[in-house]
């Protein structure tokens, strides 16, 4: 690695790395004083605040990369190539014989890096934190009923529905399941108070 592929590089994530801890600070600045009263109230039964803010921002700050990573590695991108071209060192190194997709190559390099990592965040890390994500500040515990959104499950050929999920207690409140020909046996819907897992 030459010394000027260290400059850019270093500059490149010096420069994303500012934006996503600026980015990622002002989302959850914006978000905790809209929630603070829950945080505060639900910091008093989990052993403090910082506790609370700890594990409800842990598993956002990877979607919320999710969501900017694309953005982020371009502005840092954008801002290394325009630093160089303001401070006339793009110059200098034109100048020495270092052809413009030389210096170009490290940021597209380290920029496909960055997505490679968001592609990795998105299909190992996220899903293993779906269990925290589903649940927002309002209820917390999951305790309160949330509406179902209706869902066809392609491994049984069963189309779920009902009126809420109980999510701590793993219950739907009124049911209806609408089974395949397969399970006509079983009548060709099946409705109840409540189905527990």
């Amino acid at each position: 690695m030459f010394i000027i592929d260290r400059y850019l590089l270093g500059t490149y994530l010096k420069t994303l790395a500012v934006l996503f801890l600026s980015m990622t600070g002002l989302f959850i600045m914006v978000d905790t004083t809209s929630n603070f009263d829950e945080f505060v109230a639900y910091g008093k039964q989990q052993g403090g605040l910082h506790r609370v803010l700890f594990d409800y921002y842990a598993p956002r700050v990877l979607t919320f990369f999710d969501r900017t990573s694309g953005i982020l590695a371009m502005v840092a991108g954008m801002f290394v190539v325009s630093v160089l071209y303001r401070s006339n060192e793009l110059t200098a190194i034109l100048a020495g014989g270092v052809p413009k997709s030389r210096v170009v190559r490290p940021i597209l390099l380290v920029s496909l890096l960055v997505s490679m990592l968001a592609v990795t965040n998105r299909e190992w890390a996220i899903p293993r934190l779906r269990s925290k994500l589903i649940y927002n500040a309002q209820n917390w515990k999951g305790e309160n009923p949330r509406p179902l959104t209706p869902a066809y499950d392609n491994r049984t050929e069963i189309f779920l529905d009902g009126k809420a999920v109980l999510a701590a207690n793993r219950m739907i409140l009124e049911p209806k399941f609408t089974l395949p020909p397969a399970l006509a046996a079983f009548g060709p819907r099946l409705v109840a108070a409540r189905a527990v897992q």
